[in-house]
């Protein structure tokens, strides 16, 4: 399944933990979270998401809105975005780095210790191109982001949560143009390379003697 939500941050999936995540009870849970965190809080989460989403309405009037009003609004967003990261460093995001990995390890812990189930965590995917043209800076963030993850993960020491390096593989076998051509998604090639790690990791943690592996330790699966 997939819960993961437009401009989703790992604070927001932690408040729906209940519903998103124990509900389904899962075997595998994959997080891929990291880059919407480390953007600059320059303008204000729930703008950037309106501004940049897609839902174009089925309503006259906010189709019009859409159409006439927003679009020369977020030109100018969009500008002060660019100047005002360019000014930030490293010093506002989204989602500060350590509070990023309180929420990371929170929402691991408790599916590890209601589920007993694999946790998978992707690394960030490197911004490259426009999208630094118009987040000056991100790439800094990002290094700041990946070491988190790594260091996470590692001080975890919990064999069952265990990080995939996704990106670095990608930008490795094919390189930032052919890996992530718009310079933040990754191509249909590097989709395919991302399920082909997961899906190995997934084996290898499958062909591990159950005996070995961690067991819920506060809640049980109830019909």
């Amino acid at each position: 399944f997939h819960c993961g939500k437009w401009f989703d941050l790992i604070s927001d999936l932690r408040r729906r933990y209940e519903t998103a995540v124990r509900g389904y009870f899962p075997d595998v849970f994959v997080l891929n979270y990291g880059m919407g965190e480390a953007q600059p809080r320059v303008l204000p989460t729930w703008l950037a998401r309106h501004v940049a989403s897609w839902d174009v309405s089925s309503q006259s009037v906010f189709r019009a809105y859409r159409r006439w009003i927003l679009p020369p609004l977020w030109r100018v967003l969009r500008r002060y975005q660019q100047i005002a990261s360019g000014w930030a460093g490293l010093h506002t995001y989204r989602l500060s780095p350590k509070r990023f990995r309180r929420e990371m390890e929170h929402v691991i812990a408790m599916a590890r210790e209601e589920t007993g189930c694999l946790v998978l965590v992707l690394d960030c995917d490197p911004p490259t191109g426009r999208f630094l043209h118009w987040l000056p800076g991100l790439d800094r963030r990002w290094q700041v982001f990946q070491s988190v993850l790594a260091d996470m993960v590692s001080e975890l020491a919990d064999p069952d949560v265990r990080l995939v390096p996704a990106s670095r593989t990608i930008l490795d076998e094919f390189g930032l143009d052919a890996g992530l051509p718009d310079g933040i998604h990754r191509s249909a090639a590097g989709h395919v390379r991302t399920a082909e790690l997961l899906t190995a990791e997934i084996l290898d943690w499958l062909n591990t003697p159950a005996t070995e592996r961690r067991a819920p330790t506060v809640a049980t699966r109830t019909a």
